[in-house]
This record gives C-alpha cells, structure tokens and sequence, in this order.
C-alpha cells in the first residue's frame, strides 16, 4: 500500500484546497456578479499564496523528523515548507497567465 500522506500531512491538502476556493466563495457572495471569481481567477492565486505561506508557517511549527531521520508529517513525500513553496508558485503563475491573458 503506497501511503502518500504521514502525520498532519492531511493539512497541507486542506489548506491548499481552501485557500484556493474560499477566496471564489467570498467573491460569490460579496460581488453582485455571479461569474467574478471566474473571469478574475487572479484570485484564486492570491489565496494560493495565501495557502503557501500558511503551510509554510506550518512547517516551521510541525517540521520534525523521527528517530531514522524520516518526516513526521508529509503529503506525497513533501512536508509542508516545500507544499507552501509549491503554492506560492502556483499562485505567483495563475496571477500572470490572467495578466498575460488581458492583452
């Protein structure tokens, strides 16, 4: 069995998964217009930004290593600084391919 998850790795998902929908919730409902968050998905990079820095304030506070120098908490072989770092990135390149796509 291949166990792509270790310890609190689960946060790691839940956190990227909810900075990517929470900030198209909040525009569904603030913004009398229903598509907004859809036809500005910049964003949903700023709330995987987000999501990166909070995994990687995460991981400084879970960032630990067993007795055989294994991680305690990882998500697919990843702990949470190198998820946030990943977030950030996607967040960072979501935010220029709509920059990009507006010209």
């Amino acid at each position: 069995m291949l166990i792509i998850q270790k310890g609190l790795g689960f946060l790691i998902y839940l956190v990227g998964f909810l900075g990517f929908v929470v900030p198209a919730v909040i525009t569904r409902f603030t913004i009398s217009d229903t598509h907004f968050a859809s036809n500005n998905y910049w964003i949903m990079g700023i709330g995987l930004i987000i999501g990166g820095l909070i995994d990687i304030k995460l991981g400084k506070k879970f960032d630990q290593r067993d007795e055989n120098n294994r991680k305690k908490h990882h998500f697919f072989f990843l702990n949470f600084k190198e998820w946030g770092f990943i977030f950030i990135i996607l967040g960072v390149l979501t935010i220029l391919i709509f920059l990009v796509n507006l010209f």
